[in-house]
């Protein structure tokens, strides 16, 4: 009876370490990308003010500072030109740990109107899987809406 049970314990095992392994390769073949598609690369919000443009620019100068901490994450700032540029990262959840997600955040300013762009430009990893996209989509949205109220707050605040 022991040997019986010895050798239905060993098929088990080696039944499960099978299946383990083939649902790992499973996993491996079906979720890493070499690519993120470019429809999920780049994104774009159109936002209308009720400033003008030099206000509008002097009022993302202070949420970069409040959202980023400092000014040091803008790539490029040209006040007569109306553009800035932000270079940062956030973390995408990727099963048990989480991958950076690089991305360049273009805010192109006229007067009463803004549009801001936000291009992924790489994976810290290489690229999330597609059902990691959801946590991605969330991360840009929470950065526009941070953006768009961080600037209604603020315009509404100097309007006392």
């Amino acid at each position: 009876m022991f040997s019986n049970f010895n050798r239905c314990m060993m098929s088990f095992i080696l039944v499960s370490v099978i299946a383990f392994l083939g649902g790992c390769t499973a996993i491996r073949d079906g979720s890493v990308r070499t690519a993120i598609e470019p429809a999920e690369q780049t994104v774009e919000f159109i936002d209308t003010w009720e400033i003008d443009k030099n206000q509008i620019y002097n009022s993302i100068l202070s949420w970069v500072i409040h959202v980023y901490g400092n000014l040091d994450v803008i790539d490029l700032k040209d006040r007569e030109a109306g553009i800035i540029v932000i270079k940062s990262s956030f973390l995408v959840p990727v099963s048990i740990t989480y991958l950076p997600c690089y991305y360049s955040l273009q805010i192109r300013i006229k007067d009463k109107k803004t549009k801001m762009t936000l291009h992924i430009d790489r994976m810290g990893g290489g690229y999330p899987p597609k059902n990691s996209m959801a946590s991605v989509r969330s991360e840009i949205k929470s950065i526009h809406d941070s953006y768009f109220f961080g600037i209604q707050n603020q315009t509404k605040a100097d309007d006392f």
